[in-house]
C-alpha cells in the first residue's frame, strides 16, 4: 500500500505540474498579445511568433480560446500583410474549430475577415453572403460587448461592398453614412476594451481614405489629424501604412506632390514586401513623379506596380486553384456543427489518471482494512463456530455450482434444439419432449382444443423462432405459418400474438 502511493504522489505531482506550467505559459502569451492590442504591434514578426507559440502551446494542453485567439491573429496578420493565401487557410482553420464549440461570436469574426480578403482578391460576389452569415451569427453572440464590437464591422464591410461595386461613386453618401455610424458606435465602447484602439483607428482610416480618394480633402485632413494623434500612443505597423497612404493621397489631390511621395518612401519601407500595398503605393509614386516631370522615376515606378500587379493576379490563380474559398464558402453556408468533443484536453486526461489513482488507492485501502478486520473476527471466533461457518459456506457454493451447471446445461439444450430445428424438424420435436416433458402435456391439459400440429408449432415458437423460420423449417410459406399461429391464438382464446408468447413461456 504505501510503496503504491509513494509511486503514484510523485507522478500526479508532476502531472499536475506540467499542466500549471503549460497554463502559466498560454496565460503570459496571451497578456502579451493583449498588451499589444493596449500598446500597438511594435514587429508584426515578433508578435507572429508569439501567436504561433500559443497556438501549439494551447494545442497541447487542449485550450480552446487560446488556440481560437491564436489563429485568428496569425490570421489577421497575414491579411495585413497580403498573404492571403496563409490567411484563408488559418481563416478555414478558424471556423472549422468555431463550429466545433458552437462559437457564434469567433464565427462571426472569421467571416468578416474573410469578406476583406475576398474584397482585397477583387472577389465582389460571396462577400455579399459571407456578411449576411456573419450577420446571422452575430445575433446568437451571448456578449454584448462583443456583439457591438462585431456590429461595427459589420456596418464596416457593408460600407466596403459598396464601395467595391461598380458606380461607388453614386453611393458616396451611403457609404461615408456607414462608416461614420461605425465610428460613432467604437466611441461608446469603454476606453479598457482590448480592441477599442485598433478598431477606432481602423474605422478612422477606413472613413479617411474613401473622403480622400472622392476629393474631399478637408474632410480627409481632419479625421487623419485623429489617426495621428491615436498612433503616437498604439504604432500598429500596419495601420501606420494605411495612415501614410492616405497622407500621400491628400498630398497627391492637393498637388503637394513632394509631400506625397515623401509618405510613399516612407511606407514602402514598412510595407516589407506586401504586394497589395506596394502596388498602391508605386502607382501613386509613379503618377507624382510624372507630375513634376521626372519622366524617368516615373517609368521606374510604373514598372514597379505592374510587377506588383502581376504579382497578385498570380496569387489570385493560385488561391482559387486551391479551391480554399470554395471549402470556406460552402463551410460558411452550412448550419453549426453539433458540438463533440473532437479532443479531449490533456488536462482533463490528466485529472482523470490522477483521481482514478487516488480512487484505486481507496478502494486498496479499504480492501486491506476489510480482510484485516475479517482476519480479526476470525482470530476471536471459537474454532467449532468457524467449523460451522465454513460448512454453511460450502453449501452455498455447492447450490451455486448446482444452479450453474443447470443453467450450462440448459444453455447447451438450447443451442442443440436450434441446431435440430434447422436440420430436421422432426428430430426437433421429440428431443424437445425430452427436455421439456411437462410442456405438450401441460398444454394440452389447459387447452383441449391444440392437436398435435399445435403443440409442435408452439415447441417451435417456445424456442423464439420468428415465424419465417418456422415456415423454413416445417416447409411451407409463410402465411401458412402466420395462419397457423392465427388459429392457436382463437383456440387458447388470446387477443394477440404477444400474448401467445408469454402464455407460451410460463409453460414448463
Amino acid at each position: 500500500m504505501n510503496k503504491i502511493a509513494i509511486t503514484l504522489v510523485p507522478i500526479c505531482f508532476v502531472f499536475f505540474n506540467t499542466i500549471d506550467a503549460k497554463n502559466r505559459k498560454i496565460d503570459s502569451i496571451s497578456k502579451l498579445i493583449q498588451l499589444n492590442y493596449q500598446t500597438g504591434v511594435i514587429n508584426q514578426d515578433v508578435s507572429l511568433r508569439n501567436i504561433t507559440r500559443l497556438y501549439y502551446i494551447s494545442r497541447e494542453a487542449g485550450s480552446y480560446i487560446g488556440q481560437i485567439n491564436s489563429i485568428f491573429e496569425e490570421s489577421r496578420i497575414y491579411y495585413f500583410n497580403g498573404n492571403n493565401e496563409a490567411s484563408l487557410a488559418k481563416v478555414n482553420e478558424g471556423m472549422n474549430l468555431a463550429k466545433a464549440n458552437n462559437d457564434k461570436n469567433m464565427l462571426c469574426r472569421f467571416l468578416l475577415l474573410y469578406q476583406c480578403i475576398l474584397l482585397q482578391l477583387k472577389n465582389t460576389i460571396i462577400p455579399e453572403q459571407i456578411l449576411k452569415k456573419a450577420e446571422e451569427y452575430n445575433i446568437s453572440v451571448t456578449s454584448k460587448i462583443d456583439k457591438e464590437i462585431n456590429h461595427i464591422y459589420i456596418l464596416l464591410g457593408k460600407a466596403d461592398l459598396i464601395e467595391a461595386s461598380e458606380n461607388s461613386e453614386h453611393k458616396l453618401n451611403e457609404i461615408i453614412a456607414f462608416k461614420k455610424n461605425a465610428y460613432s458606435k467604437i466611441l461608446q465602447i469603454n476606453d479598457t476594451h482590448r480592441l477599442k484602439k485598433i478598431t477606432v483607428i481602423y474605422t478612422l482610416e477606413s472613413l479617411a481614405f474613401t473622403l480622400s480618394y472622392f476629393g474631399r480633402l478637408e474632410d480627409a485632413s481632419h479625421y487623419v489629424s485623429e489617426i495621428d494623434r491615436l498612433l503616437t500612443s498604439f504604432p500598429d505597423e500596419s495601420l501606420i501604412i494605411q495612415s501614410l497612404i492616405i497622407k500621400a493621397s491628400i498630398a497627391s489631390n492637393s498637388k503637394k506632390y513632394k509631400e506625397a511621395i515623401y509618405y510613399l518612401n516612407e511606407g514602402i519601407i514598412k510595407a516589407k514586401g506586401n504586394p497589395y500595398k506596394l502596388y498602391e503605393m508605386y502607382g501613386l509614386l509613379s503618377a507624382s513623379y510624372e507630375e513634376l516631370k521626372d519622366f524617368e522615376s516615373a517609368i521606374i515606378f510604373s514598372k514597379k506596380s505592374n510587377h506588383c500587379r502581376d504579382s497578385i493576379s498570380l496569387e489570385q490563380k493560385k488561391v482559387e486553384n486551391i479551391r480554399l474559398i470554395n471549402t470556406i464558402n460552402i463551410n460558411a453556408m452550412e448550419e453549426n456543427k453539433k458540438v463533440k468533443l473532437q479532443n479531449i484536453p490533456l488536462t482533463i486526461i490528466i485529472c482523470i489518471i490522477a483521481f482514478g489513482s487516488l480512487f484505486y488507492l481507496l478502494f486498496y485501502y479499504k480492501k486491506y482494512l476489510r480482510e484485516d478486520k475479517l482476519q480479526t473476527i476470525l482470530e476471536e471466533l471459537p474454532i467449532q463456530e468457524i467449523n460451522s461457518n465454513c460448512e454453511l459456506l460450502q453449501e452455498n457454493l455447492d447450490m451455486r455450482n448446482i444452479k450453474a451447471s443447470m443453467l450450462y446445461d440448459d444453455s447447451v439444450i438450447t443451442k442443440k434444439l436450434v441446431a435440430l430445428a434447422k436440420e430436421n424438424v422432426n428430430s426437433f420435436y421429440i428431443e424437445f419432449q425430452r427436455a421439456y416433458p411437462d410442456f405438450y402435456r401441460s398444454l394440452k391439459d389447459q387447452y383441449p382444443d391444440l392437436n398435435i400440429a399445435d403443440l409442435n408449432f408452439c415447441s417451435l415458437l417456445k424456442m423464439n423462432f420468428r415465424i419465417k423460420e418456422i415456415a423454413q423449417y416445417t416447409n411451407c410459406s409463410t402465411r401458412a405459418a402466420e395462419a397457423r399461429r392465427y388459429r392457436i391464438n382463437r383456440k387458447i382464446s388470446l387477443k394477440n400474438q404477444d400474448e401467445l408468447y408469454i402464455v407460451l413461456s410460463m409453460t414448463n
